[in-house]
């Protein structure tokens, strides 16, 4: 990802509900969150789909990339802004989801998708024409919020935050770069609290869950773990 514009870090120094419903402000907050979330090892399903009923609502291909369209289809945005086309967004779905049905759920889920940008947009209320500050977010993530609320901790806000802080934080966030996830980042820059606790389960992705790891226990435990787990396999 390019240093951001001018124009970009405008827009990422807004809060969401500066950046209003349905703006150009808040199609460069989501492109910065979708080029993240496109990086392997980034993303959750959860995610995934708290980001996608986003952009069903905010609907960023009718203003990039520029000039707006209105009529624009999402898939030119998909393509020009993430490089995913709709194949490969379901594929990232798929590869993210658990079960032998993961296929077919990723499908499903982006044909949910379709379905909701059919819905025509609700105009704004008298005197909110765009529509902004509808939904009411919890100013503090990282009090009362769950991270699989639709308004908790979910990737869409939390990179709005970071944007806030660091216009360029999407360029550190990655494999080998500063921050390893959009909520390593935010407890890095102490946008959430960092935590301290990771619950693992069969269908935990294996890298995501070692990520994990290491940052609750630290990379000298972390190793001690890998070596007490290498001897129980060996004698298994």
């Amino acid at each position: 990802m390019k240093r951001a514009t001018k124009e970009q870090a405008r827009a990422y120094a807004m809060t969401i509900e500066e950046a209003g419903h349905n703006t150009i402000e808040r199609a460069h907050q989501l492109t910065a969150t979708g080029r993240v979330l496109c990086m392997k090892g980034i993303s959750t399903a959860e995610d995934w789909d708290s980001y996608l009923s986003a952009i069903a609502q905010e609907r960023p291909w009718h203003h990039l990339p520029e000039p707006p369209d209105p009529d624009r289809d999402w898939q030119v945005w998909l393509k020009a802004e993430l490089g995913l086309d709709r194949d490969r967004l379901q594929k990232i779905l798929a590869g993210l989801l658990p079960g032998t049905n993961a296929d077919s759920n990723a499908m499903a889920r982006v044909q949910r998708f379709e379905t909701e940008i059919q819905q025509p947009l609700h105009p704004g209320k008298a005197g909110n024409p765009t529509g902004a500050n509808q939904h009411t977010r919890n100013p503090d993530p990282g009090k009362g919020s769950s991270t699989s609320g639709k308004w908790g901790n979910d990737a869409d806000y939390l990179m709005a935050r970071l944007l806030r802080v660091d216009p360029d934080v999407a360029e550190k966030i990655g494999k080998g770069k500063p921050y390893r996830s959009i909520n390593h980042a935010a407890q890095e820059l102490d946008i959430v609290a960092k935590r301290k606790r990771y619950e693992l389960n069969p269908d935990v992705d294996v890298d995501h869950a070692a990520d994990r790891i290491v940052d609750v226990l630290g990379a000298d435990k972390a190793a001690e773990l890998a070596a007490a787990l290498t001897l129980r396999l060996a004698s298994s």
